[in-house]
């Protein structure tokens, strides 16, 4: 599994953290992932593991507030 952290801009120039796990061939589709709230994203790495194995990226960003 590859992951990258990136930042981008949100909403009132806000910098918003984000991940995108990648499995090592080309993935078959990208699930986008909101977490739950006082959640972060973090939180899904296992998940994002799982999903890699049978050929699934995973992305999402963590939530303001």
């Amino acid at each position: 599994m590859r992951k990258e952290v990136f930042t981008f801009k949100g909403q009132n120039n806000e910098s918003m953290h984000a991940v995108v796990w990648l499995p090592e061939k080309e993935p078959e589709m990208i699930l986008q992932v909101v977490h739950g709230m006082t959640e972060h994203m973090g939180r899904y790495e296992r998940f994002a593991q799982t999903m890699c194995d049978a050929g699934i990226g995973v992305a999402g960003f963590d939530l303001r507030g």
